[in-house]
């Protein structure tokens, strides 16, 4: 038989392998998908190449972690500020 139960952990947010945020993600029942929207501030980044990671650490019970990460890349690009005349 297999057991039921609900998880709360941490997501871990990196950019360029550095920690940026950890979002909560509480009550998750075993077996489900949850959506989480990840809106990344970017005023104070340079202009380039940055990869993002969202990791799961491996919670109890778990016998699968294939699925605990998602890494991606983004391009930041500066726009000068607009000029009124």
């Amino acid at each position: 038989m297999r057991e039921n139960f609900t998880q709360t952990f941490n997501l871990h947010i990196f950019v360029n392998e550095s920690l940026n945020n950890e979002l909560p993600v509480r009550d998750l029942e075993a077996g489900s998908l949850r959506v989480v929207i990840l809106t990344l501030d970017t005023s104070n980044m340079l202009a380039g190449t940055y990869i993002v990671k969202a990791h799961i650490p491996p919670v109890y019970g778990e016998k699968g972690t294939s699925d605990n990460e998602k890494t991606v890349s983004i391009r930041v690009i500066v726009t000068p500020p607009k000029i009124s005349v």
